[in-house]
């Protein structure tokens, strides 16, 4: 349930919600940028989320002052419902072929979030 069930119902997998979420390809998003994200998907997620996220944000770099960013690891840890790669090249081959793929992803999972708002669907 909760946040990485909506986004496991929606996305194939966690590489391809953050390529969705990160359009830019920046490799961080902003909070507002990041909830602006979920809530075109229908989604509100608790805090619960964003404090795990900010926590494992700055667990994994201490000294930066970027509180309000979150970075793509922080994301892939905390919403991944699937084993990730330990990093390095397998990740960024990951995030590359979800990112070639990204406008069909969009394309999906607004449909996906259109159907659940017609059901009444809330998160």
């Amino acid at each position: 349930g909760g946040v990485m069930g909506f986004l496991s119902q929606v996305f194939e997998n966690v590489y391809d919600a953050w390529a969705y979420i990160d359009p830019s390809g920046a490799m961080s998003v902003s909070r507002a940028s990041l909830f602006q994200s979920l809530h075109q998907l229908g989604i509100s997620p608790p805090p619960s989320f964003l404090s795990a996220l900010l926590q494992d944000t700055s667990l994994s770099s201490p000294s930066s002052s970027q509180s309000d960013m979150i970075q793509v690891e922080s994301f892939l840890r905390v919403a991944s419902w699937h084993p990730l790669p330990a990093g390095g090249a397998e990740l960024d081959a990951l995030l590359d072929a979800s990112w070639e793929k990204r406008q069909h992803t969009a394309d999906v999972a607004m449909r996906a979030s259109q159907a659940r708002r017609s059901q009444g669907a809330q998160l």
